[in-house]
């Protein structure tokens, strides 16, 4: 009988023990897994939230006469050249022009076909011209040999002629045909040749 009363006095002291342990080891688990949320939820507090700045809005530039681009209306004739320019500060149109003198007139297509083609000033391209002038009806354009030096090939060297020939067609009045020699000869070049007494191009 006393043998009996320990066995179950132990089993009762054990089954203490295994209870004690659940509630123990229970406990520390809710305290872990609170922790991890308190963490968390600190985590996602503490995240800074970005900021969305608007980009700045541009400053319209004012238009100058410095500031004309490739569009802007420009006219020749009696020795004066004139464009045109829109002044957004004062909301007009304004003309600005230039007088010059013959020569200058006269040379200006050179200026522009040097910086269109090779992208210099003229003075520094194979096609800076002896003279250039007007008599009547027609423009007579004495090159220097440099024009065989061009290396633009024979398309290249053909649409200079052209672009030299149309600039005096289409923009002076009262040009009719342009001739073209170099060094007082005719234009021989291993491409193209003509004529110095034969209008190189002329008008229809």
């Amino acid at each position: 009988m006393k043998k009996t009363a320990k066995i179950v006095l132990v089993v009762i002291i054990i089954a203490v023990v295994v209870i004690l342990l659940a509630v123990v080891l229970g406990s520390q688990a809710k305290n872990r897994q609170e922790i991890a949320q308190t963490e968390a939820a600190e985590n996602i507090s503490a995240t800074p939230t970005p900021t969305v700045v608007p980009a700045p809005t541009p400053t319209p530039v004012p238009t100058s006469p410095l500031d004309a681009d490739a569009q802007t209306p420009v006219s020749f004739g009696n020795n004066v050249i004139e464009y045109e320019y829109f002044d957004v500060v004062e909301n007009e149109t304004k003309t600005i022009k230039k007088e010059v003198g013959e020569q200058t007139l006269l040379i200006q297509p050179f200026k522009i076909i040097a910086e269109q083609f090779f992208e210099k000033p003229l003075d520094e391209t194979p096609i800076e011209p002896n003279s250039v002038e007007l008599r009547d009806d027609s423009i007579y354009i004495d090159l220097k040999k440099s024009i065989y030096t061009s290396n633009l090939g024979s398309s290249g060297e053909s649409a200079v002629l052209e672009s030299i020939a149309n600039s005096y067609l289409n923009n002076m009045e009262g040009v009719e045909s342009v001739y073209i020699s170099v060094d007082g000869g005719p234009y021989e070049s291993s491409h193209i040749e003509f004529s110095q007494y034969e209008p190189y191009k002329a008008k229809e």
